[in-house]
C-alpha cells in the first residue's frame, strides 16, 4: 500500500465491510486478526489497517 493509498482510507468517514481500522497499541492477538480477515474475505475482500 502506498502512502497515498492510506491517506484515501484514513480520509474514509467510517469503516466498511472493505475497511477495518484496528488500534494495536501493546499487542494484536494473531487469532482475532484471522477472525476479521475472514469476515473481511466473506464480504468480497478488503484492508485492515493496523495501529491507526
Amino acid at each position: 500500500m502506498t502512502p497515498t493509498e492510506l491517506d484515501a482510507l484514513l480520509a474514509l468517514p467510517e469503516e466498511n465491510e472493505h475497511v477495518e481500522f484496528k488500534e494495536a497499541k501493546a499487542n494484536f492477538r494473531f487469532e482475532k486478526l484471522v477472525e476479521y480477515a475472514v469476515a473481511l474475505a466473506s464480504e468480497g475482500g478488503g484492508r485492515i489497517v493496523l495501529g491507526v
